[in-house]
């Protein structure tokens, strides 16, 4: 049975210093209304497949090999290992994932 989902992550601003919040400083982070958004259907595979595209990237790998990628690509790669390793059944799906916030700008949730 394939289904659909979709998860949105706001972008973040800091206005008041960057990494003092655990150093005992003030720190004054919120969200925006620009994100990310992913859009995610289920297939029958044993394969997620991950489009990135604002990068026009894009991966793909077996489910029962999650890791072994750096940048963009460890995140859902590391996303899946934690589900599996905490007993999930994560199925095969493609991911589609699209952003409003612009590159490089200091919106991300790590910012």
């Amino acid at each position: 049975m394939a289904g659909r989902a979709r998860a949105f992550g706001p972008g973040r601003v800091n206005l008041i210093g960057e990494h003092t919040d655990y150093n005992g400083g003030l720190a004054l982070p919120f969200a925006v209304d620009d994100g990310i958004v992913v859009d995610g259907q289920t297939t029958t595979k044993r394969t997620i497949e991950v489009i990135a595209h604002d990068l026009g990237e894009q991966d793909e790998f077996e489910l029962d090999h999650p890791h072994g990628a750096a940048g963009w690509r460890a995140f859902p790669r590391g996303a899946v290992g934690e589900l599996q390793r905490a007993g999930v059944d994560v199925p095969g799906a493609r991911l589609q994932i699209r952003s409003d916030l612009p590159l490089g700008a200091g919106l991300s949730s790590s910012a």
